[in-house]
């Protein structure tokens, strides 16, 4: 997890990738817990990454990017794993 400060640049790039993901799972009328089952992990997950904007490891966020029909290049750079 990492740690930064409210308002820091890495703060509103989590908060970005959460917003992402929540519009992503309501366009696709899925649950977190539908979501959690495909990607296979447990739902807390999905709702700290939504709550808290948490960004999971790399693995997680291709299958999540997957789950949510969004391309894995973009999804990445969202997650702050690549950079465009």
């Amino acid at each position: 997890m990492s740690s930064y400060q409210p308002g820091s640049q890495a703060h509103l790039a989590d908060k970005r990738f959460a917003k992402l993901v929540t519009r992503a799972r309501k366009e696709h009328d899925l649950t977190n817990k539908e979501i959690a089952e495909q990607i296979g992990v447990d739902q807390s997950l999905m709702t700290l990454i939504q709550k808290n904007g948490h960004v999971p490891n790399h693995d997680i966020c291709l299958r999540l990017a997957a789950v949510l029909g969004i391309n894995e290049d973009s999804f990445l750079v969202m997650a702050g794993y690549a950079n465009d």
